[in-house]
């Protein structure tokens, strides 16, 4: 029981995706664009292992994008769209 921990965690993370083309001026409507900017809301929990030699640890998060990531452009490609938002799951391992 000494050389083991579990822990929850929740908090808030703010992303930016550097590829978007939300900006970018043409004229061809085909496109969906998305935001370049998405705050999200984090949920996961976690245990880790002390061993001999390193430390071991398993992680699994969860995150929910709050707003809607798609820009609308009032076409026929974005009206039929509710909203577009990120849904993450992460499994982590580490060794320290």
């Amino acid at each position: 029981m000494t050389n083991f921990r579990a822990y929850a965690l929740a908090g808030a993370q703010y992303s930016i995706d550097l590829a978007s083309q939300a900006k970018k001026k043409e004229d061809n409507l085909e496109l969906l664009k998305i935001n370049p900017h998405n705050y999200q809301f984090i949920i996961g929990g976690g245990t880790d292992f002390y061993l001999k030699y390193f430390k071991f640890g398993i992680e699994l998060r969860s995150s929910f994008g709050i707003p809607d990531m798609l820009k609308r452009e009032n076409t026929i490609y974005t009206d039929n769209i509710e909203s577009l938002r990120s849904k993450m799951l992460w499994l982590c391992f580490t060794f320290e």
